[in-house]
């Protein structure tokens, strides 16, 4: 139930239980026979407070409709403490389609064309240059693995494919492009190879960095 519908539905309770304590009350104060008490009885309830009182109970049934379909209504603001938004959170991160299947046939390719292209720079085994991570002399960086240990699987496939197609554009990277000599499946198919080698919770987290770039654009 809406908190909104829940709010609505208190309030006429509350409303109802007003007019019943007033109508007690009405009862209560009636003429009472004479005793040997020397107390004057109350004054007996005036037409018009028996009035108010019908007047509120039969108003407690039409609040309660009007503040249910208030709530209701397809415009009627939510508190957003009680409604979990759905483009954060954890239901942002339900919304990601599942990790894709890796595809036999393609990673068998991507094999046989990484130790032909890339076997040589980051190694045969994707563990990269043992030195990776310390500067060369100029600045540049030696190559750097592509399994679980590296950063590959913190990118996108498409910043994935844009650097091997084209280069890369950072000054410390001395990665060649491959748009002259590998096509863009080929290319696909490496890198479904290199996936093969990574975590379960690799693959996921770049999975969702893909799927999100590219929802964003859809979007």
């Amino acid at each position: 139930m809406k908190p909104g519908v829940i709010w609505a539905l208190g309030l006429a309770v509350a409303v109802l239980v007003v007019a019943k304590i007033h109508r007690r009350w009405l009862r209560q104060s009636q003429p009472t026979p004479a005793s040997a008490s020397t107390t004057a009885p109350a004054p007996p309830p005036s037409g018009g407070d028996r009035a108010f009182s019908r007047r509120v109970v039969s108003l407690v049934p039409v609040i309660a409709a009007a503040l249910v379909l208030s709530a209701c209504a397809p415009g009627a603001s939510t508190d957003s403490t009680l409604v979990p938004s759905l483009t954060s959170g954890p239901a942002a991160e339900d919304s990601v389609p599942p990790t894709p299947q890796l595809d036999a046939a393609r990673l068998e390719e991507g094999e046989a064309l990484y130790g032909q292209y890339c076997a040589s720079c980051h190694g045969a085994d994707l563990s990269g240059d043992p030195e990776w991570k310390t500067p060369n002399a100029d600045g540049s960086y030696r190559p750097p693995p592509h399994d679980s240990s590296g950063h590959t699987w913190h990118h996108s496939d498409r910043l994935l494919m844009t650097i091997t197609r084209d280069g890369s554009d950072f000054p410390e990277s001395r990665m060649p492009p491959f748009g002259d000599t590998l096509t863009d499946e080929q290319i696909t198919a490496i890198f479904e190879f290199i996936k093969a080698s990574w975590e379960p919770q690799e693959r996921d987290a770049q999975w969702r960095v893909t799927w999100g770039e590219e929802h964003r654009e859809q979007s």
